[in-house]
């Protein structure tokens, strides 16, 4: 088993991942960690002047060059924004991802949220864990057990939500 350590970043939109892990990223980047950055949808229907469509393209390209710009690598999953179910088929494809990059820590969504792409994000990464690391299910990565999960606010995630771990990132983020 590898010793490199892999920081994964799970968020509902192109951008969460972002605005939520972007200096946790870094921070774990300067001690020599790898991260992947996961989007559940593109967030493509959250451009007010421009088609979902013609939103998604940018969108992609965003989160490209963001994860370009933060060392990570990314993963996009195919689901419309403001329609992704609580399922095992999502559930099986989280799985997938965490057993290809064997993260050893996610972050992603608080419960508390407004959005229920958010909302959902987190119901599915957590039933995901199971898939993961039972040695049982056989699939094409082997199984993979995360160390830990941690839960981040952003301004649509603050429901209850009570932060117990904080990261400088002072040295890495303006």
């Amino acid at each position: 088993m590898s010793d490199q350590k892999t920081i994964m970043v799970i968020g509902a939109h192109a951008a969460d991942a972002e605005l939520m892990g972007g200096g946790a990223v870094l921070a774990h980047h300067k001690q020599g960690w790898k991260s992947v950055l996961v989007h559940m949808t593109l967030g493509e229907k959250g451009g007010r002047t421009i088609s979902p469509e013609e939103y998604a393209v940018t969108k992609r390209e965003q989160a490209e060059q963001a994860a370009k710009i933060l060392g990570s690598d990314v993963e996009f999953l195919p689901y419309l924004d403001g329609e992704l179910p609580v399922s095992e088929e999502v559930q099986w494809q989280i799985a997938d991802l965490i057993r290809k990059h064997k993260p050893t820590v996610i972050l992603t969504h608080w419960k508390g949220s407004i959005h229920v792409d958010h909302t959902n994000t987190y119901e599915n990464v957590l039933a995901s864990l199971f898939f993961a690391g039972l040695r049982t299910f056989k699939r094409e990565h082997e199984a993979h057990w995360v160390n830990g999960i941690y839960f981040a606010e952003n301004w649509e995630d603050e429901e209850e939500y009570v932060p117990d771990t904080y990261i400088d990132v002072s040295d890495v983020w303006e």
